[in-house]
């Protein structure tokens, strides 16, 4: 029962093979068909009766026929539209075949005809059935990628039928990889955005869809409503059409083969035979095979429950041959299936013979099979050769591109570093009112780079009784923190080095190595003003990393995820220091306050105070190990600063205002890069500010700050939004 069982859920997820012999009056049902096409004038005329026909016949064996000549015709006469309509025709061919290759090309052909025919949906919907193409061949990756890739191109084109079906090619792809609960989140995605426009064909799949993921479950009771509505749809559309019944007999099957196996688990054998007489009428010549095995192979469970042996074993009998024809791959689980109702049935005698066949035709099989093999092996072979050599390319290609991308990114920080040095300078002196660096390049520009070089030729001096491996480790894993925790963050849209559903967590975790260093920095110098620095940098640093966590949760629970780039999607009409009210704001109060605090500056720099401790935990560094110390902390700086921006002010999304059209599409002629880095700075220039108004606290004043009032109020603030949250107070 269980073999069983698992071949109609492979059968449902996977590969499509000809079962039942081409009709033989097809040939000439078409070329009927094609004459009276030739007989009508070579205009609009012949063109429409050349798509009603495409349209009314979307099944082998004549929807290759008569979408081909729809295509060819449009193009004779020039018709951009019938020419797109053919082309989507086409690639449904295709898509009926799982050829990832073949649908590739007619929707690059598709998308060559959107600016003529001003729509999207045919090209989007076909672009998604690429990805169900790449998941029946196991290319699972790269199915989820183009299924993604669809989903975003049909928000943006604000095509419903486009997102629907992305939906639905994401749940196969995660169907295939055994991943349900993904798979079946997205196809209620779907069904959620479902509209008045979404086509009939799509609501149909993805309501089958539904509730097969549930009915593999086990959860009938979540399943029946959708299989109602699937029903319900398939009978007004047919009703509505008659003419194009055909079109949706596979579905008709899939639905009948539903509510068996549903009655079967009710134990309901009585409907669930009224249904198998039924769905046997709906098997025709033209049905997909796939469906027919399906039928087949489900009258084999209800014979095993009802306990017919012998309807079962005369029925195995009866399919053996064009499974053993077309399906080799489940023959020998269906005579061993024949084998074991034998000897359920008690003819012991029969089931040692069935064995014997199988054995008898599977090593015929196998002889065959490597037969044909050794006919193929050089060429094989020679593929293999070229595989090799162009996978060796491209592992090149890759490192070169890492390496690239990894100097880039440590060229961003220098620049990043350098600019926040300036500004540090710059705004400190206008608020003691001073110049700040005026004299080396224009405005002082070029100041920060000669100290920056001034840095780099200064000696580095080792202590004497330190820990010389901790000593010289401490400023690498300080600045190694800041660059993990910076990689997280989505600079402009698909523009950022770690993108995952746990970017939050991750950020946290990473951010949290930099108190590492500096324990070590202090400890292993052996210096007492260092340790009491690294101890005081500990014990702030530890604290106020609670607050941060709080305030992140805080949007967490607003957006549902904890993955940064739909942080930021989920603020394209507003962004959350105004949509999530009061918690929003006081979450971003407490984010500033706590951020200044985890990167230890003014007034929260008791760490490094210069009247106690001289430099507290790296006192005892000079030359290059300083000044990683020296730009990890402004990088840190700029980490805080972008999370900020990022989860509070929209990131690199650009200002919109509902209702404002002409000012939003004003607002996305910016870069989503200069929207990122500009509001960074912005949340910068604050944290600048605070540290040169306000002065230095005692480390017990710190430590009562956090722990007396900023965590309470982080706590109460959480729960504050989750009644938001809760009951949908946000907008």
């Amino acid at each position: 029962m269980k073999r069983i069982l698992i071949l109609i859920h492979v059968l449902f997820c996977g590969y499509i093979c000809p079962l039942l012999a081409e009709d033989t009056g097809a040939a000439r049902y078409q070329d009927s068909i094609l004459k009276v096409a030739d007989a009508l004038p070579a205009t609009l005329v012949r063109l429409t009766y050349l798509r009603d026909m495409a349209y009314k016949h979307q099944y082998a064996p004549y929807n290759m026929t008569f979408s081909t000549r729809l295509y060819e015709e449009a193009r004779r006469q020039k018709n951009a539209f019938y020419e797109n309509m053919g082309a989507y025709y086409l690639a449904a061919c295709y898509d009926k075949k799982h050829d990832p290759d073949s649908l590739s090309y007619w929707v690059d052909v598709l998308k060559d005809f959107v600016s003529q025919v001003g729509t999207y949906d045919y090209y989007l919907e076909q672009k998604a059935a690429i990805s169900r193409a790449l998941a029946s061949k196991r290319q699972i990756e790269k199915a989820v990628y183009v299924a993604k890739e669809t989903l975003e191109e049909s928000k943006l084109r604000h095509s419903n039928n486009g997102m629907i079906a992305a939906y639905n090619s994401l749940g196969c792809a995660y169907g295939v990889s055994s991943r349900p609960n993904e798979a079946l989140d997205s196809f209620l995605e779907a069904y959620r955005n479902f509209s008045p426009q979404t086509k009939a064909s799509l609501k149909v799949d993805i309501l089958s869809r539904i509730a097969q993921v549930y009915g593999n479950g086990g959860k009938d009771s979540l399943k029946l409503p959708y299989l109602h509505e699937m029903d319900t749809t398939l009978q007004a559309v047919i009703s509505k059409e008659p003419e194009t019944r055909k079109n949706w007999s596979n579905f008709e099957i899939d639905c009948e083969v539903k509510y068996i196996l549903h009655y079967m688990n009710q134990k309901n054998f009585t409907v669930a035979h009224e249904h198998i007489e039924k769905v046997k009428k709906l098997l025709e010549p033209h049905v997909d095979p796939v469906f027919w095995l399906n039928v087949q192979l489900i009258q084999l469970q209800y014979y095993a429950k009802t306990d017919e042996y012998d309807k079962s074993i005369a029925l195995i009998d009866e399919v053996t041959p064009t499974v053993l024809n077309n399906y080799v791959s489940t023959f020998a689980t269906l005579i061993n299936y024949k084998a074991s109702t034998q000897y359920d049935k008690g003819d012991i005698d029969g089931a040692i013979e069935t064995r014997r066949y199988l054995i008898r035709k599977q090593d015929s099989l196998n002889n065959a099979f490597s037969a044909n093999q050794l006919k193929q092996v050089k060429e094989i072979y020679h593929i293999d050769e070229l595989l090799l050599e162009k996978q060796k390319i491209q592992d090149m290609n890759y490192r070169i591109g890492f390496i690239f991308l990894g100097v880039c990114l440590l060229l961003m920080y220098a620049v990043i570093a350098i600019l926040m040095i300036f500004m540090e300078r710059k705004v400190c002196a206008a608020f003691q009112c001073r110049l700040g660096p005026v004299r080396v390049g224009p405005w002082g520009t070029l100041q920060v780079i000669c100290d920056v070089f001034k840095m780099l030729t200064k000696e580095i001096i080792t202590i004497r009784r330190s820990d010389r491996f901790l000593y010289n480790l401490a400023p690498y894993i300080v600045i190694l923190a800041s660059v993990l925790a910076f990689a997280c963050l989505p600079v402009n849209k698909g523009l950022e080095v770690l993108d995952f559903n746990v970017g939050v967590f991750f950020l946290m975790a990473a951010s949290s190595i930099g108190v590492v260093g500096i324990l070590l920095a202090g400890w292993s110098s052996n210096n007492k003003y260092s340790l009491i620095g690294a101890m005081r940098s500990g014990a702030q640093m530890i604290s106020y990393e609670l607050s941060i966590g709080l305030s992140i949760l805080t949007i967490v629970v607003l957006t549902d995820t904890m993955q940064f780039s739909e942080i930021v999607a989920r603020q394209a009409d507003g962004w959350f220091i105004f949509k999530g009210h009061v918690p929003a704001l006081v979450a971003f109060v407490i984010y500033l306050i706590a951020g200044n605090a985890e990167v230890n500056r003014g007034p929260f720099d008791l760490p490094e105070a210069e009247s106690e401790l001289t430099a507290g935990y790296h006192t005892e560094y000079s030359g290059m190990h300083f000044g990683l110390f020296y730009v990890a902390e402004f990088v840190n700086l700029f980490v805080v600063s972008g999370v900020a921006a990022t989860i509070f002010l929209g990131g690199w999304m650009p200002l919109h205002i509902p209702g404002w059209e002409g000012f939003n599409a004003a607002m996305d002629y910016i870069p989503g890069f200069v929207w990122f880095f500009g509001k960074a700075f912005f949340v910068v220039w604050l944290l600048m500010w605070i540290k040169w108004t306000f002065p230095r606290l005692r480390i017990d004043q710190i430590l009562t700050l956090e722990w007396k009032y900023l965590v309470p109020i982080g706590l109460a603030n959480l729960l504050l939004m989750v009644i938001v949250v809760v009951f949908k107070l946000h907008f």
